[in-house]
């Protein structure tokens, strides 16, 4: 889906806040980095941008282009509760969007290689066998 000024307004409506500027030239296609630091709605950005993606241009090999900042096993976890609330709210409201088993089979698969290769190197998870 090509995202709009409109797309955004409704978005804004929808989740009760305006979006940054730099999170709107994001999600337009008008830049390719999101900002730094945390807690300044890279994430947000990241998951709509996702989630409002043509499902046929998101092949698993190319994931990676989509993919947000890692910060531990936990955060993985967190980031999947996050991206599906998001996706709910935007279904709830007419979008149509990319979220479909077979990225969250590729997703869980993915943590769970990235859990193997904590333990590997010595790292306690809360990922049991």
């Amino acid at each position: 889906m090509k995202i709009t000024d409109e797309t955004i307004q409704k978005i804004e409506e929808i989740f009760g806040f305006p979006l940054y500027d730099w999170q709107k030239e994001y999600l337009k296609g008008k830049r390719t980095s999101r900002t730094e630091g945390r807690q300044n709605g890279n994430t947000f950005a990241y998951c709509l941008k996702f989630l409002l993606s043509d499902e046929e241009k998101i092949r698993k090999k190319e994931v990676y282009k989509y993919w947000d900042e890692c910060h531990g096993a936990s955060y993985l976890r967190w980031f999947q509760r996050y991206c599906l609330e998001i996706n709910q709210k935007l279904v709830e409201h007419g979008f149509e969007t990319c979220h479909g088993a077979s990225y969250l089979r590729w997703f869980r698969r993915y943590c769970l290689e990235i859990n193997q290769k904590l333990v590997e190197h010595g790292f306690e998870t809360r990922i049991l066998g």
